[in-house]
């Protein structure tokens, strides 16, 4: 939470209009956050990136089809790329290694898999 409009150097400039919108001094003039959430996810705007299309994606794998499954796959590993390593980490390699017991997309997962496998930093260590 901004405290101090001297800090308002830390939103992104795209996010400024909206941010101001959500904390107006007159509640009942403030926007949905429904309503904010489905704007900012419209081409051009600050939520239309690879990134939050992939994470809405594995939030709503259950409900996909195995062909959309098998597209979202095949592209996953070229926007490995630009996702953190944490979020490949933590919420990606999950869904592959569950997509991959409970599915029937086949091998297309194994080259998203292994670029996952490369960004974890595990330290090998040998019993003797």
């Amino acid at each position: 939470m901004f405290y101090s409009w001297n800090s308002l150097y830390l939103i992104p400039k795209p996010l400024l209009p909206t941010y101001c919108e959500l904390v107006g001094a007159n509640p009942s003039v403030r926007p949905n956050p429904k309503d904010i959430i489905e704007k900012l996810r419209k081409p051009g705007q600050f939520f239309n990136n690879d990134l939050i299309a992939a994470l809405k994606f594995l939030d709503e794998i259950q409900i996909k089809d195995e062909n959309e499954k098998h597209r979202f796959f095949s592209n996953l590993s070229t926007i490995l790329d630009n996702i953190p390593d944490f979020i490949s980490k933590n919420k990606i390699l999950p869904a592959l290694l569950t997509a991959h017991e409970f599915s029937n997309v086949g091998s297309v997962l194994l080259t998203p898999l292994f670029k996952v496998f490369t960004c974890l930093h595990y330290k090998l260590e040998l019993p003797f």
